[in-house]
């Protein structure tokens, strides 16, 4: 359990420190208490058009005019992370000495969004004008290793930019040469050659003084920020609908104003129905707690544990209540912030002073996706970037021309056989078969598929060195790993490449180096896209209507597993075994109507914007 009694003691710390934040816990719990509106004005930096549609432009008004609080929900391919880029930019445009904190759950979301920053909210600013930024909670293994964005490689990079300039100098004053000679003095330092408390002091002069902070919400080096009494104008948290109030309590009390951008009908944060069943079962939980032989004092709060064997049973009740209501945070953040001028207002395409908005314009997915999506999740509220004149534009449209009728068609279902009405079905292929949470025919279809797939000579002579990015996703870390253990990367096709975005090492250049697979959770997958996106289903048994659907009938996981592909979504599972296990879902009172909304438009799509095409497999 290294590193995690250490995170479970730095959460007790964080909660413990809320006391001391009344201003804060009145914001998250009451915002109308505390909500301000300073009126419209014009945006610092007026961002172009093509960078920042209307709804985009409309949020950015509300989150700067209104304080202290803000949640903003953004849907699928809305672009969250631009938004985010952007704002920075009128912050510091408005306020060129603020500080900023920076947050997510995910350390892939934290390096997308430093990412997005640099290269496209400041990409006309000059190197010298750029706020200084800084990456906390990543260092090395080896000290003398530069990591990217650490607080050593940007001090490094700030003390020889400095050397260099002195130089040029010259006829120095007696202050520049003091500069110069401490500059080479810590250069040496950082190269191992000397030692120097002037560097440890610079380093963490760069750290307390740097504009924007990366790290994610948990890191320790964050902590150790809050003990020296860090503050920031801003805390803003990315992916805050994956993250549990335990995680937002440590960064959110390190800011004045504080911005939660998420979206609570995409994926909970990380275990949330075992959480959920725990609160359900919380007196059984209690008694298992304090019947642990040889009490960890460390990681058990004994304080609580005495609370609630003192509380009577209807107070126990509502405590569970409130906890239930409160374990989606961000969910209950938003709904609380719609309310705060109140009355229920969120921001969508135009600046109103509220103090909850929602992206409503799509850029990421074929017209064909995007409307799938908006239908199916979001009420029909999602309007597609991605087409002109009726018609997909270019980014978003996939050169393939085989399998035969691919070409022009955004939606694949790869139709296996069900196994309930094929005897043979779980002896072909692998030995293991179908399993609730693999399925190797579905593995080995994908194999089959990607091997038939070709893409357009005219498109080949085009696009030169240009890759699309592939992926696999399914529900179930073991068909992961079978999908993993059975595709052969070299067969890859020269036009594809595989996505690298969920495993991340340090580099020997102290680079952020990401190791590419064909097959990710649809979990761990959150957040990151791809052009070509194959979505193994897995589920394939003989059981009644509506049970057999394990994972897959979670919502949130669906609309996740269906809206990560750009150009061209490919299911592969049984559609009969789908249809069957649908067969008595009537209308949207069904927790299954969201699969049954899907099939419905996929099949009415046949032969436009999509197909259904038989799988083949290697064994046949």
């Amino acid at each position: 359990m290294f590193g995690q009694v250490p995170l479970i003691q730095r959460r007790k710390r964080a909660i413990d420190r809320l006391e001391r934040h009344s201003f804060l816990l009145r914001s998250l719990s009451a915002p109308g208490q505390v909500y301000m509106d300073t009126g419209l004005a014009e945006l610092p930096v007026p961002p172009s058009e093509s960078q920042v549609d209307t709804a985009k432009r409309a949020a950015l008004e509300d989150i700067l005019r209104v304080r202290p609080i803000y949640t903003l929900q953004g849907p699928p391919g809305t672009g969250k992370t631009t938004l985010v880029a952007h704002l920075l930019r009128q912050i510091f445009e408005e306020d060129p000495v603020a500080q900023v904190l920076i947050t997510a759950q995910a350390h892939g979301a934290v390096d997308v969004l430093r990412s997005k920053v640099r290269n496209e909210a400041f990409q006309a600013v000059a190197d010298e004008k750029l706020p200084l930024s800084v990456r906390i909670g990543m260092e090395s293994d080896d000290d003398d290793q530069e990591v990217d964005g650490s607080v050593r490689q940007v001090a490094t990079d700030l003390l020889r930019q400095s050397r260099d300039r002195l130089q040029l100098i010259e006829c120095r004053s007696n202050l520049q040469n003091a500069w110069l000679e401490a500059t080479m003095v810590m250069l040496e330092a950082v190269s191992g050659r000397s030692t120097s408390v002037r560097l440890d002091d610079f380093l963490q002069t760069v750290k307390r003084g740097a504009s924007i902070t990366y790290c994610t919400t948990s890191a320790g080096d964050l902590e150790a920020l809050a003990n020296s009494v860090q503050s920031f104008d801003w805390a803003i948290v990315e992916e805050a609908g994956k993250t549990y109030a335990f995680d937002l309590a440590l960064p959110l009390q390190m800011g004045h104003r504080w911005l939660l951008i998420g979206d609570h009908k995409q994926l909970p944060p990380y275990r949330f129905e075992d959480h959920e069943n725990a609160i359900k079962q919380l007196d059984e939980v209690a008694r298992g707690l304090q019947a642990l032989p040889g009490l960890n004092y460390k990681t058990l709060d004994l304080e609580w544990l005495r609370w609630w064997s003192e509380l009577e049973s209807h107070e126990r009740d509502d405590f569970k209540k409130y906890v239930d209501r409160w374990l989606n945070a961000f969910k209950q953040f938003f709904s609380s912030c719609s309310r705060s001028s109140g009355e229920d207002r969120v921001t969508t395409c135009e600046s109103v002073g509220a103090a909850a908005g929602k992206l409503t314009e799509q850029h990421r997915m074929h017209p064909a996706i995007g409307d799938l999506i908006s239908t199916v999740f979001y009420e029909d509220e999602l309007i597609n970037r991605t087409e002109e004149d009726g018609k997909p534009i270019e980014r978003v449209t996939h050169p393939m021309i085989a399998p035969a009728g691919i070409e022009g068609k955004a939606i694949v279902w790869l139709n296996t056989e069900w196994a309930a009405r094929d005897e043979a079905f779980a002896e072909r292929g692998r030995p293991d078969g179908v399993t609730p949470y693999t399925n190797s025919m579905e593995a080995d279809a994908l194999t089959c598929f990607i091997e038939d797939l070709r893409a357009s000579e005219t498109w080949l002579a085009s696009s030169q060195d240009r890759r699309l990015e592939l992926v696999a996703l399914t529900p179930y870390v073991q068909q992961v790993a079978l999908i993993n253990s059975l595709y052969d990367q070299a067969k890859l096709p020269p036009y594809l490449t595989l996505v690298k975005s969920a495993f991340r090492d340090i580099g020997p250049a102290g680079n952020i180096v990401y190791r590419g697979q064909l097959a990710h959770t649809v979990d761990s997958f959150q957040g990151n896209q791809a052009d070509v996106v194959c979505a193994s289903l897995v589920r394939n048994n003989g059981l009644p209507p509506g049970d057999g659907l394990g994972f897959m009938k979670d919502r949130p996981r669906l609309n996740v597993l269906l809206s990560r592909a750009k150009r061209l979504l490919v299911l592969i599972g049984s559609w009969d075994f789908y249809e069957h296990q649908l067969s008595e879902v009537r209308d949207d009172l069904d927790p299954l109507w969201h699969w049954k909304r899907v099939m419905q438009m996929i099949r009415k799509d046949v032969g436009k914007r999509s197909l259904i095409i038989p799988a083949r497999y290697t064994l046949r």
